[in-house]
């Protein structure tokens, strides 16, 4: 089973087609391309996602932390 969080990195990032993207690309899908968050809030999700190692930080980028592929 996979969380929530888990699930909506997955779909950002199968949306882009790419295996990584920047911060700010990653928490503006969600907020502005979505309309999931406020830009305040995805930036709090993609931090907090940093910090629970759901996304790995690769200097200006990130990158899923898991196998995006069984979400």
């Amino acid at each position: 089973m996979t969380s929530e969080e888990e699930t909506t990195i997955a779909f950002v990032f199968k949306r882009s087609g790419l295996s990584e993207i920047s911060f700010s690309k990653f928490y503006l899908t969600l907020s502005m391309d979505l309309n999931w968050l406020t830009p305040e809030e995805a930036k709090r999700f993609t931090a907090l996602a940093i910090k629970h190692g759901l996304l790995i930080k690769k200097e200006d980028n990130v990158a899923p932390g898991f196998d995006i592929n069984i979400n």
